[in-house]
């Protein structure tokens, strides 16, 4: 859904890509840790993929020039990934 909400939001699609990216976040705030995983840094990715879902929230609220709720969302996006600087 991230690489399907980046690419609506390169073709100016903003409701789309914010309508996938919310959707995401909630499966991300949903999903656990399967017992049977062997992935040592699960929560860690799904961490990751929550900051950049954020961070494209940002891009489109920045679009749209609703600049206080991007300011929002990126800080969310950096506060969830201290790496991610525009990824």
């Amino acid at each position: 859904m991230k690489h399907l909400a980046d690419h609506f939001l390169f073709d100016e699609e903003l409701d789309i890509a914010e309508a996938l990216c919310v959707r995401a976040l909630k499966f991300c705030s949903r999903m656990g840790k399967p017992k049977d995983s062997d992935i040592p840094h699960f929560r860690k990715d799904i961490s990751l993929l929550a900051s950049d879902l954020n961070f494209i929230l940002g891009k489109v609220m920045h679009k749209r020039e609703e600049y206080e709720k991007a300011l929002n969302f990126y800080f969310q996006a950096v506060k969830m990934n201290s790496q991610n600087l525009g990824a």
